[in-house]
């Protein structure tokens, strides 16, 4: 007949207690590998940042001047 014991009083095997440890840790470095995983937000293209300085002529050196 079926097993009388409940599920909370029944052993576990080590093959069933090793399975178990090996689902728990795969599915752990699943989730650390999508949470580290890197945004779809691309930074390259687009407008110049602020800081960046677009170059101007030089009007003040003494070559300018000189030439004139």
């Amino acid at each position: 007949m079926l097993d009388e014991r409940s599920y909370w009083q029944r052993r576990l095997s080590r093959r069933a207690t090793l399975r178990g440890a090996g689902l728990a840790s795969g599915a752990l470095a699943t989730a650390a590998l999508v949470g580290c995983g890197d945004d779809d937000d691309d930074d390259d293209g687009g407008t110049p940042e602020a800081t960046q300085a677009l170059p101007t002529q030089d009007t003040t050196s003494s070559r300018s001047a000189a030439v004139h």
